[in-house]
């Protein structure tokens, strides 16, 4: 049985897959190599910078991530700024969920540029 929906501290009846993990990188590092993950959903977790830049490594090697959710995770202007730049090699995400994130124009100005190219991307 393959992974294709990977959640992250987050409660929700209607997700298929919980997953308790104190270590994010080993999930990220696992996420980038496994193809069959189509969902990530790590909302409601604190990510620090060091997490997003592994995380942004892993973007532009998964090609089958079709959504992201990232609400309420602080990520602010850094961990904006290394998502924008994971996002800018990615063309086959087609949900991302940012809100809460205390981001800032001109970071949402940069994520909004990144995914541009992005044709697949429905909603944002």
């Amino acid at each position: 049985m393959s992974l294709k929906i990977l959640t992250l501290g987050v409660k929700e009846k209607f997700l298929l897959i919980l997953i308790n993990i104190v270590d994010v990188n080993q999930i990220f590092a696992a996420f980038g190599r496994d193809t069959n993950v189509s969902k990530l959903n790590l909302g409601n977790n604190f990510l620090c910078n060091l997490e997003i830049i592994r995380l942004e490594s892993a973007l532009s090697e998964n090609n089958k991530l079709l959504e992201l959710n990232f609400a309420n995770c602080k990520l602010g202007e850094i961990g904006g700024k290394i998502l924008a730049l994971g996002l800018s090699k990615n063309t086959w995400l087609q949900n991302l969920i940012l809100v809460n994130n205390d981001l800032g124009d001109s970071i949402a100005a940069s994520i909004i540029q990144a995914v541009t190219p992005n044709h697949n991307l429905r909603q944002l």
